[in-house]
């Protein structure tokens, strides 16, 4: 399963990747996400900058494996992607860090449960 959001307010792109061993495993995903590694992790998170009609913005990206995630992993991944994210938006804020952790580990821990 793979779904795109537009985390608000930042308006940066998130994909998360649930692979299940259909359409969407991880080989395939790392032709498009070129920093997923080759560990053998129940997770992993990444960013990719690409251009699009001559505008370069930032991808960010989480897989997770959904015979071995679990609420740890999807959290430690989640804590990746809010640093990452509010980096590249310029915010050191610690309120806003546990704020966007705690909405991306919700919403990506429904999903596990949900699919």
């Amino acid at each position: 399963m793979r779904k795109r959001f537009i985390v608000q307010p930042y308006a940066v792109r998130l994909e998360v990747f649930i692979d299940d061993g259909g359409p969407f495993q991880r080989s395939e995903i790392g032709r498009e996400f070129k920093d997923f590694g080759d560990s053998p992790a129940s997770g992993f998170s990444c960013r990719v900058d690409v251009e699009e009609d001559g505008t370069v913005f930032r991808r960010f990206a989480i897989w997770l494996d959904k015979e071995t995630v679990d609420v740890d992993i999807i959290a430690h991944e989640c804590y990746h992607t809010a640093t990452d994210i509010l980096g590249y938006v310029g915010v050191k804020d610690e309120e806003a860090m546990a704020y966007l952790l705690g909405y991306l580990t919700q919403m990506i821990a429904d999903m596990v449960w949900e699919f």
